[in-house]
């Protein structure tokens, strides 16, 4: 049937509808529908966000649980340290125990970016692979398709711009996909960057 012949909407009675009328209004009911999957979809992301912060806050508490263990051993370790080479061991023992410490913590907090970044090479997701981030370009990933404000930033991942991306995405890159709103405290991002430079070589 012609468009110009389409029902036409409810209160339009005694309205003359031609045919770039009709197409707008189809138009118009397309992009509600694609609005409406479109927000369907943010609510299954978000519902996977509250998730991982879920897990997130009990696996805190089992860390600090371990660390508390890992103090009393340390300590003890500490002791015998002092006794048999003069202190020594006991700071080896203790910065070991730090820097595995900090990775476990990294590898929890990871879990945030886990249901958008794979850690495995030619794996994307929502978002890009990590593995081999450190030391590559900005929007240099085979086979993902970055947004034109990631191409244009043109910079070379390393520590300190990865700090900057994850403390605020939308900031450092304006324009940004990134779907969480980045990690405030300092000392969390310096655990999960530690954890990905281990973990991405």
């Amino acid at each position: 049937m012609p468009l110009s012949n389409k029902t036409l909407p409810a209160g339009q009675t005694g309205f003359v509808a031609n045919e770039p009328y009709l197409l707008l209004l189809e138009e118009n009911e397309g992009l509600r529908n694609k609005l409406a999957e479109v927000e369907t979809q943010l609510e299954n992301i978000n519902t996977q966000l509250n998730e991982l912060k879920l897990q997130l806050a009990m696996k805190d508490e089992k860390i600090t649980s371990l660390r508390q263990e890992i103090g009393v051993v340390s300590g003890q370790a500490a002791e015998t340290g002092v006794a048999e080479a003069g202190g020594e061991q006991t700071a080896a023992v203790a910065e070991n125990t730090m820097a595995s410490d900090d990775l476990a913590q990294g590898k929890v907090i990871y879990e945030i970016c886990a249901a958008c970044h794979s850690l495995n090479a030619g794996e994307n997701k929502i978002g890009p692979s990590l593995h081999g981030v450190f030391g590559s370009k900005s929007g240099a990933v085979e086979g993902f398709e970055y947004s034109i404000f990631m191409k244009m930033k043109n910079i070379i991942w390393d520590e300190e711009a990865m700090d900057q991306y994850i403390k605020n995405p939308t900031v450092f890159v304006p324009g940004a996909r990134m779907l969480t709103g980045g990690i405030a405290e300092a000392e969390k991002r310096r655990k999960l960057i530690q954890y990905l430079k281990e973990v991405t070589k």
